[in-house]
């Protein structure tokens, strides 16, 4: 899925791109009246999703994704936007940071082997 703090008109490009057929949920801030770093938008997205947040991984390219993702109880991949972005020391790290989707993608592979 998506979590998005943005305005609805997000959901209109993803749907002008074609991306939005491969991603359920997609939770837009503005449309559900929740911003990260809330917990609660996350966990509405594990709700929508079927999924429990400690059965979930989220990945965010924003230290704010890291502390919504903790706070509710969730493995996060960080996937900085730049390589100078710096995760403020109250935030805490990620369980990992990639470089790149494929990174994130091996992540997952090893995640699901472990059980």
């Amino acid at each position: 899925g998506i979590i998005s703090n943005h305005h609805a008109g997000v959901r209109a490009v993803l749907e002008d791109m074609g991306m939005a057929k491969y991603f359920e949920p997609i939770i837009i801030s503005e449309e559900v009246g929740l911003n990260k770093p809330d917990a609660a938008i996350m966990e509405l997205a594990c709700e929508r999703a079927g999924s429990r947040p400690e059965n979930s991984l989220y990945v965010g390219d924003h230290p704010f994704d890291i502390l919504c993702g903790h706070a509710a109880g969730m493995q996060v991949v960080w996937l900085p936007v730049n390589p100078y972005m710096q995760v403020p020391e109250f935030i805490g790290a990620a369980e990992y940071t990639a470089d790149s989707l494929f990174d994130v993608l091996k992540f997952i592979i090893n995640e699901m082997k472990k059980g």
